[in-house]
């Protein structure tokens, strides 16, 4: 069987609308090294029916979609994209939207979520254990060191074993490759 163009038209034509043609992960900067990490959030853009928007979990507001990334926090440092279909619908992660935030960063429950907790799970990134060793964490989890989860670091740092590249930050970033390399 021949496969011409109108073969190519037709499996154009299937492929779904709604399927992202990138993913991209918005990484948030801790201020001077706080907390010896270099991100303390991270949100996923997804696709709804007003189009992109970014999906997180934060403390006051647990996990909400805004059309805008500073109604998050800080721009983001670091975006990191993978050039794949994906589908990443709101409507496919409306079970997580309104969860409360959950300020035990606990893997196990399921019904809070923390930021890299949200977008691990949407991105099926397995937990590892963890370590709030550094003074500056809560007490609470202090108590916690090994206990599963992830972190934004990891979440990175996973994302980017997977193929994942930092978006470019202007045009001459994107012209020499060696400038867009996150620190």
């Amino acid at each position: 069987m021949r496969f011409g163009s109108l073969g190519l038209r037709l499996v154009l034509w299937l492929i779904p609308s709604w399927a992202a043609a990138e993913i991209r992960v918005a990484f948030f900067r801790f201020p001077d090294g706080e907390v010896g990490d270099r991100f303390y959030h991270v949100a996923l853009e997804v696709t709804g029916p007003l189009g992109k928007r970014w999906i997180s979990a934060e403390p006051y507001w647990g996990v909400r979609v805004v059309d805008d990334l500073s109604k998050i926090s800080h721009q983001p440092v670091v975006f990191l994209i993978q050039k794949k279909l994906a589908d990443l619908r709101l409507e496919n992660l409306s079970r997580y939207i309104g969860m409360p935030f959950d300020s035990d960063m606990d893997w196990q429950r399921e019904d809070r979520m923390y930021c890299s907790k949200l977008i691990a799970k949407i991105l099926q990134i397995a937990p590892t254990p963890m370590s709030f060793s550094d003074p500056r964490w809560p007490k609470h989890l202090q108590a916690r060191v090994g206990a599963v989860g992830i972190s934004p670091d990891e979440v990175f740092q996973s994302l980017q074993s997977l193929g994942y590249v930092a978006e470019p930050r202007s045009v001459c970033e994107s012209k020499f490759s060696t400038a867009v390399s996150a620190p």
